[in-house]
């Protein structure tokens, strides 16, 4: 597995991973379903642009040789920041790939604040 930032490339497979895990009979599979809460799109690649231009945003992809496993959002603001975004393919949740997402991006966020 390596971590990688998001380029407007990961857009599309972003999209779909946020929407797959939160919304939908998919998002079942995982931990992180909003499907008996929420219908309808988590995130659409109209958004997901935004973030990856935002200079304040960094977004964190896992992947392995064929495909992004997981993704997280940080967003910097003032002297704090926030995270969101996280998610997990849905099949793999529970298998520690979201540990090992959250510990890269804690080293990183040292340098992004900085």
């Amino acid at each position: 597995m390596k971590f990688t930032h998001a380029t407007h490339n990961d857009i599309p497979t972003l999209t779909s991973l946020l929407n797959r895990s939160y919304r939908g009979d998919s998002s079942r599979a995982g931990w992180t379903s909003e499907a008996d809460l929420l219908s309808g799109q988590r995130i659409d690649e109209a958004g997901m642009i935004q973030l990856v231009n935002d200079p304040d945003s960094l977004i964190l992809i896992a992947q392995s040789e064929e495909s992004i496993l997981a993704t997280i959002h940080a967003h910097h603001e003032n002297e704090s920041v926030h995270f969101g975004l996280f998610a997990v393919e849905p099949s793999l949740q529970g298998g520690g790939i979201g540990k090992k997402l959250i510990d890269e991006l804690r080293i990183r966020t040292i340098l992004f604040l900085k």
